[in-house]
C-alpha cells in the first residue's frame, strides 16, 4: 500500500519491489545487499536474519530495547524523543513527531559511515 510514497522518496531512481516478493524472495534480496535500512518490522529480522547486510533499523513508537535485532551487524536508531517508545499507533500528543525522527540527514549520515566501514561492518 505503499507504493506511491516508496516512489516518492526514491524519486523512481531505484528499484522497488514492494508487495512483489514472497518471504524467501526477499530474504534471497536481502542477502546480495551490502547495507538494508527497514522500519521496525520483519523485514528488517529477515534482512538481519540472512547475516549478510548491515542493517539499520529505524524505531518511532516501539520500544528498540526489545525488539531490535540481536547482535552483530545491526544498529537501531530512534529520535531521542521523551514519549518513545509509548506502543501507541496515534500519538496521544496529535504531533506524530516520532514518525519525523530521524532525520533524513541522520541516516544518510549513519548509511555513510556504513559503506566507509566507520562501523567495522564484516
Amino acid at each position: 500500500n505503499d507504493n506511491e510514497l516508496i516512489e516518492y522518496i526514491g524519486q523512481n531512481k531505484y528499484l522497488n519491489l514492494a508487495g512483489k516478493t514472497d518471504v524467501l524472495e526477499l530474504a534471497e534480496v536481502f542477502s546480495r545487499a551490502d547495507v538494508v535500512l527497514a522500519p521496525d518490522s520483519g523485514s528488517a529480522h529477515l534482512a538481519w536474519a540472512t547475516q549478510h547486510p548491515f542493517v539499520i533499523t529505524i524505531f518511532t513508537c516501539t520500544p528498540k530495547k526489545y525488539l531490535e535485532p540481536p547482535t552483530g551487524n545491526c544498529i537501531a536508531v530512534t529520535g531521542n524523543i521523551p514519549c518513545q517508545p509509548c506502543f501507541k499507533r496515534k500519538c496521544r500528543f496529535g504531533t506524530n513527531e516520532c514518525t519525523n525522527l530521524p532525520s533524513p540527514e541522520e541516516i544518510i549520515n549513519i548509511v555513510n559511515k556504513v559503506i566507509s566501514n566507520k562501523y567495522n561492518v564484516v
